[in-house]
């Protein structure tokens, strides 16, 4: 037999023993099925507003001589706002004091004259009568010095009262005066924000509201702050529906340490609905829609086999599905859109 007829023997039995091999495994990657209780989500739409929003008023009449913010400067608690000139009020202080003091002296001679009278009274020198004036005397005296003193710390209160201070820490948003105007009792200095935690008011359709439970989390994230997920909690379902769109205020209440979130930013919730229920879930990957039905792939013995899933709702990278699944079970997540049917596979890595 020539070289010739020897080479094309050979290449004849190698393609016949490729051909009875079949096409070499193919790569994927897997992850598993497993089983967990999950609710259903739904998103929606809210706005942010401060957890506390105060119109800071003074709480004396006045004239303003001095306001040391401007609109966006953040302040401590008891920081100061506004001063109101107290000249008018420092007289009346004055004037009560000096009062007290003559006051004070006449009851000082009072109480003299009483100790006085009593020891006359009993040398049978004086009436009971005269005893009993001494007394009263004595006691008018120390009424008026009582009063007097009341007026006095009432005085003094207002003058403390000139100075408006922040009822907490905060950022202001509003001027509502300036130096030189003369303003009343209840006129609002300036508006202030608390911003350190924040509340953002979601309305929620009327078939979502009784599914909602105080205390569960929410998610949260800020359209004007790409990345940034806030951890909130329901902190309030308002049981007043807005007549016109059938929806319930619910307020969700999320810490903002850095302040970053300002009110009325725009922000999407993720509510939780009910209690959830039991539900197999595998990774995302794993479902393959083929014309009108879904599968996945599951791997047995290197051996890929298609089994036919109903996909659902979806937690996280992973989705619920119905089909003939058990928890344990590998799925291909990586290379099953060329998989067919019976096909040998070689996990290469994993994926979920």
């Amino acid at each position: 037999m020539g070289r010739s007829a020897i080479v094309a023997a050979v290449l004849f039995l190698v393609s016949v023993v490729a051909a009875q091999e079949g096409p070499p495994p193919m790569l994927v990657a897997t992850g598993t099925v497993t089983e967990d209780v999950i609710s259903e989500r739904v998103r929606l739409l809210g706005t942010v507003r401060p957890v506390m929003d105060s119109l800071v008023a003074c709480e004396v009449d006045g004239r303003v001589v001095e306001r040391r913010v401007e609109n966006g400067d953040p302040v401590a608690r008891r920081a100061i706002l506004v001063r109101l000139d107290a000249t008018r009020l420092r007289k009346q202080l004055d004037h009560a004091e000096s009062e007290k003091a003559e006051v004070e002296a006449l009851l000082d001679l009072a109480k003299i004259q009483e100790k006085r009278a009593r020891e006359l009274y009993r040398d049978d020198v004086l009436s009971v009568g005269d005893l009993d004036q001494a007394l009263a005397r004595r006691q008018s005296l120390a009424g008026r010095t009582r009063a007097i003193e009341t007026r006095i710390a009432s005085i003094q209160d207002d003058i403390a009262r000139t100075t408006v201070r922040a009822p907490f820490g905060g950022v202001v948003t509003e001027i509502r005066t300036e130096v030189g105007e003369w303003i009343k009792q209840g006129d609002a200095v300036v508006r202030l924000f608390k911003l350190d935690r924040v509340e953002i008011q979601v309305d929620v359709p009327e078939k979502y509201f009784p599914q909602l439970k105080l205390g569960a989390a929410v998610p949260a994230t800020i359209e004007a702050l790409p990345g940034l997920v806030l951890a909130g909690k329901i902190f309030a379902l308002v049981p007043r529906a807005d007549p016109d769109a059938r929806t319930f205020p619910v307020l969700v209440r999320a810490d903002n340490p850095d302040g970053r979130v300002a009110a009325g930013m725009l922000a999407q919730v993720e509510l939780t609905l009910g209690v959830g229920e039991r539900a197999l879930l595998v990774p995302k990957d794993a479902v393959v829609r083929q014309a009108e039905s879904e599968v996945v792939y599951i791997v047995e013995d290197d051996v890929a086999r298609i089994v036919t899933v109903k996909s659902g709702r979806a937690t996280g990278d992973r989705v619920e599905v119905v089909g003939d699944l058990v928890p344990g079970q590998s799925v291909v997540v990586r290379g099953n859109e060329r998989l067919a049917p019976g096909q040998q596979v070689r996990v290469d890595g994993t994926g979920g």
